[in-house]
């Protein structure tokens, strides 16, 4: 029932529309059972051979219908639909705006497997929430209470009988069934979602898994996922068609009683024989809104199961704080962390009890070993997690008393991977900002040390860069992102492992380039090696969440027991 109320709520804005649907369907159904009912009257009436008269206007019903039932189905069809896409659009919004302010903290414990299962296959499942279910159900309420009122004229009894199999039909045989089924729903949707994270995860490593001749040995995995879901299938499909087999016996023994109880009026001349026809066939019209209800039934377990996961997700972790509060200071004078604690979800502390200041115009190393807080300190400061302890500040001020997206319209940041999109170089740059001048473009691309691996190619900047990039090798790929951080005009730069995957040459060129730039306030730079001291003005050392030293860049070289010099000394050996 809960399940039931939480998409109703979801559909309540269309409730009108909804209404109207049901209606135009009952309409339909009732245009059918006056159809069948004024034919079965005019052929059993004419084999008595009474005057055209007496047969015009049962004639007439019969045009009247067969227009109506027409036009109501198409414009049933019109109205469903338009509510079926409503839900699809008010589905997916819902999720993102449900998920997107927990990303990437609260969704950590979700593939994207299982993400893409949900955006695309539960919700295709539940998109049809109201065509399946709502409609059919409360449709078929409608029809029932019509065709007892027709029945009731010919003999009292007949309005029970129908509705005893009318609801037997429609509701209890589908009950029976949807509990023999819920197990096996739910494990369809589950296994669904395994095999989902299984393709996605195989198509990504397609290359690492031949490389490995690894391919059969997961393609066996993907076939034994694949015999389960057709199994558990083929045993809902199996009821479902006995489901459907009762029901046509049910209906047929309805028409069986309810001729049955005529007969004897006919013989007691208390009601014409051509009249048998009418409630026979008036039952088995009536029965088209008993059709849909056993796959009404089987769509509702498996949209039970559906939604929950749905809802799950939408209400993963606790609620996040969004501060209405936007974040725009005249100037950037300072960044400062005040005994900052934090952890990933409450297990090995990450960063410990850390404080220092980075004041405007300086330039920033932070250095230390995989693991060692490096990363974290950039999701802190892009408001993706909050410290258990501590806080962070921009002059003077705690971030988290403000919007999240006005504090990360501060920052630009070249991640060490960077999410390339399939789309051209130029909408990668710009992030889909085409307004941004093509002389922009290509300055920073210029600056990116990329101007000339891009003019070589035959489209240029149009070239599409393919999934994840993968067209362009780990270096280029960076050049890309650093060339993308230029283009956006916020006042700090982060630049996350900005010499991976770039030879010597290359990554020297390229860092003397960003440093000479005055277009930051600050430039801050994640590394576990150092490129060349004069690029830093400051150093700060990271082990096991601490800062272990910190100082001018300068000073620290001077002093020869500092770590930063000592790392330095390996450095300049291993340049040779």
């Amino acid at each position: 029932m809960k399940t039931f109320q939480q998409l109703l709520a979801l559909l309540w804005p269309y409730r009108w529309w909804m209404i109207l649907a049901i209606l135009l369907n009952w309409g339909a159904i009732a245009s059918s059972i006056g159809l069948l009912m004024s034919s079965a009257y005019v052929i059993s009436r004419a084999a008595l051979q009474p005057s055209i008269a007496e047969l015009q206007a049962a004639i007439v019903g019969i045009r009247l219908f067969g227009i109506l039932r027409g036009l109501l189905r198409y414009l049933e069809r019109l109205v469903s639909h338009s509510v079926h896409f409503k839900l699809l659009s008010k589905l997916r919004l819902s999720f993102y705006q449900a998920i997107e302010p927990h990303f990437p903290a609260g969704m950590s414990r979700y593939s994207s497997g299982e993400l893409h299962q949900q955006i695309i296959s539960d919700m295709e499942t539940l998109k049809f929430f109201f065509i399946r279910w709502l409609a059919p159900v409360f449709s078929a309420l409608f029809v029932l209470f019509t065709i007892t009122l027709l029945l009731r004229p010919y003999d009292p009894r007949l309005p029970l009988i129908t509705a005893f199999f009318f609801i037997m039909s429609g509701w209890g045989i589908p009950l029976i069934s949807s509990l023999i089924v819920k197990k096996s729903a739910a494990r369809l949707t589950r296994k669904r979602a395994e095999i989902h994270l299984q393709i996605v995860e195989s198509l990504q490593g397609i290359s690492d898994l031949q490389t490995a001749s690894a391919w059969n040995l997961r393609l066996k995995l993907l076939e034994k996922g694949d015999r389960y879901f057709l199994k558990e299938q083929k045993h809902i499909k199996t009821i479902a068609a006995l489901q459907e087999n009762i029901i046509h016996l049910l209906m047929m023994s309805n028409v069986a009683i309810a001729l049955w109880i005529s007969i004897p009026h006919v013989n007691s001349s208390s009601l014409e024989g051509f009249y048998l026809a009418v409630i026979a066939l008036g039952i088995m019209a009536s029965f088209e809104a008993v059709q849909p209800l056993p796959a009404a039934s089987a769509f509702q377990e498996q949209s039970r199961a559906a939604w929950k996961q749905i809802y799950k997700t939408m209400n993963t972790g606790e609620p996040a704080s969004t501060p209405s509060k936007t974040f725009h200071p005249q100037s950037l004078e300072s960044v400062s962390f005040e005994n900052v604690r934090f952890s990933y979800d409450n297990n090995k502390v990450v960063l410990n009890n850390l404080s220092f200041e980075i004041h405007k115009g300086e330039r920033i190393l932070f250095m230390g070993e995989s693991g060692e807080g490096k990363s974290t300190l950039i999701n802190l400061l892009l408001q993706f997690y909050q410290p258990q302890d501590g806080k962070i500040c921009i002059n003077k001020q705690n971030l988290a008393d403000y919007d999240s997206d006005s504090v990360r319209q501060l920052f630009t940041v070249a991640h060490q991977n960077t999410w390339l999109f399939n789309e051209s170089i130029r909408w990668n740059l710009t992030m889909g900002d085409l307004n941004i001048p093509m002389e922009n473009i290509r300055e920073a691309a210029q600056k990116a040390q990329l101007d000339l691996l891009i003019e070589s190619l035959p489209q240029k900047y149009e070239t599409i860069t393919g999934e994840l990039g993968f067209r362009f090798s780990g270096g280029e790929r960076q050049r890309l992102a650093i060339a993308r951080v230029l283009l956006n005009k916020a006042p700090i730069l982060i630049l996350d492992e900005p010499s991976a995957n770039l030879d010597m040459h290359t990554e020297k060129a390229l860092l003397a380039e960003l440093y000479k730039l005055r277009d930051f306030d600050q430039i801050w730079t994640i590394s576990h090696r150092i490129v060349d001291p004069c690029f830093y003005d400051r150093v700060f050392i990271l082990k096991n969440g601490f800062i272990i030293e910190n100082g001018y860049t300068q000073s620290l070289l001077n002093d020869t027991n500092s770590h930063f010099s000592s790392y330095w000394q390996v450095e300049k050996s291993q340049i040779g």
